[in-house]
């Protein structure tokens, strides 16, 4: 098996205020680990992780957190043609600003043939 390597982005900032001292985290996966786990249908992307900190509370103040997942073969997520389906989920929850929290999902095309498709590449 050839070698592969996950590229991974961060940053960490501190936003000080008269009214909040904010420590804000995010790591992202840039681009997509295909055949995630060693599994050959699983190819998962676009990951997201952010935490915001309030340091005057013991307990985080927000966070995001979201990715994809595509199921099929790795031609046909890439390519986005044939067997397989896609989708992307995103949530943030805010406990200072309110206004920023949001949630969406999104899948592709989703039916029971596309279902029966996408898993009869993969069971003899």
């Amino acid at each position: 098996a050839s070698r592969r390597f996950l590229f991974l982005i961060g940053d960490l900032s501190l936003v000080v205020s008269p009214t909040a001292q904010l420590m804000r985290g995010t790591l992202t996966l840039d681009g997509w680990w295909y055949r995630a786990l060693e599994l050959p249908f699983l190819h998962i992307g676009d990951v997201v992780l952010g935490v915001e900190w309030d340091l005057k509370s013991p307990l985080p103040s927000g966070f995001t957190l979201g990715g994809a997942v595509c199921l099929g073969k790795e031609a046909s997520c890439t390519t986005k043609t044939g067997a397989y389906i896609e989708g992307r989920t995103y949530v943030g929850v805010s406990a200072t600003v309110p206004e920023d929290n949001f949630f969406i999902a999104m899948v592709s095309e989703l039916t029971i043939g596309g279902i029966i498709d996408v898993v009869s590449e993969y069971v003899p």
